[in-house]
């Protein structure tokens, strides 16, 4: 993971359970899949304000995988908040910022 970028740990949880998924799927999936997320990282890690603003957060849209990584920009730098597959119901993870 690019330690420049912070991640929530329900948001690490999530990345680490889409890894354990596609490498159970295909052989190699699971590692492209860690550096499409690793590529996309170093992006947000090298200009955080480079993605739209919507619900108070930050989303960069994976272009191999069906995953949208939600981070906000904290005076310590991005904080991915979720590593939500496309599919899911939108907006889950904004219980984790409430009252933050």
């Amino acid at each position: 993971m690019n330690p420049e970028v912070d991640f929530l740990a329900a948001a690490r949880k999530e990345y680490f359970e889409a890894v354990c998924y596609y490498s159970d799927r295909s052989e190699g999936v699971g590692l492209r899949f860690i550096e499409a997320i690793e590529a996309t990282l170093a992006r947000i890690a090298d200009d955080p304000k480079r993605y739209p603003v919507r619900d108070g957060l930050r989303r960069c849209v994976l272009t191999k995988f069906p995953y949208n990584i939600h981070y906000r920009i904290l005076d310590t730098g991005p904080q991915v908040v979720a590593v939500a597959h496309q599919k899911r119901e939108p907006g889950y993870w904004l219980s984790r910022i409430e009252g933050n």
